[in-house]
């Protein structure tokens, strides 16, 4: 959540190594000083700061306070958190280092069997030739869904279906038409596959198509 934040700062070196520093780098030698006598605790935790106090202090501005804390977290002797009121993300576990990083080989065989499961079941999902919402309700245990027939599944399912009906309905006219001719009612009443519209449709396409003929009301081929 949104919060105001005061600065804050926490050595990561040691006191030793941080004597050694001040020593080699006289720069920061008063400013480290200044710091260590306005706030304890550093060395083992986040502490609070005010730059303007330690600017008072150090008898420079705010901003140059700001630049040595800076310097000073790039060089890894401190960690500088500057003042935000923005959200921040808080580890409730000390990072490990990567030599101590223990990796759990059991934990990520399972991970990876379970994301293998997931990939193979969107993978099965995808190219399955079974209705989508079937397939998807059975994921759910609910084992007795009806196709949903509005899928590209059960479409394509229609089609089929409709091509191998007009491809039955056209042979069964021939075979009919192939014995003798017969006017629009019979041959209606003689083919045996589809609707009345099927069959009006189908008697069209075979006109239309020079397949059949019809010569004073009868029907031939």
């Amino acid at each position: 959540e949104n919060a105001l934040i005061s600065s804050r700062i926490n050595f990561l070196v040691n006191g030793d190594d941080l004597y050694k520093f001040q020593v080699e780098n006289a720069k920061y030698d008063l400013f480290i000083r200044s710091i260590l006598r306005m706030y304890g605790g550093a060395f083992d935790q986040f502490v609070n700061i005010n730059e303007s106090d330690i600017a008072r202090k150090n008898s420079l501005n705010r901003m140059e306070i700001i630049n040595l804390l800076k310097e000073l977290d790039q060089l890894e002797i401190l960690s500088y958190q500057k003042q935000t009121d923005q959200p921040l993300l808080t580890f409730t576990q000390p990072r490990y280092q990567i030599e101590n990083l223990i990796i759990d080989k059991k934990y990520l065989e399972d991970r990876k069997e379970i994301y293998q499961q997931k990939m193979k079941g969107m993978l099965d999902f995808v190219e399955s030739k079974y209705c989508r919402s079937v397939q998807l309700l059975e994921y759910f245990e609910e084992t007795d869904a009806q196709k949903c027939g509005v899928c590209d599944i059960c479409l394509q399912e229609k089609r089929n279906a409709n091509q191998q009906l007009k491809s039955q309905m056209n042979l069964s006219i021939l075979a009919i038409l192939k014995l003798e001719k017969l006017t629009l009612k019979q041959l209606l009443n003689a083919i045996k596959l589809g609707s009345e519209k099927e069959k009006m449709d189908m008697i069209r396409l075979m006109l239309d198509t020079g397949v059949i003929d019809c010569t004073e009301n009868l029907y031939h081929i």
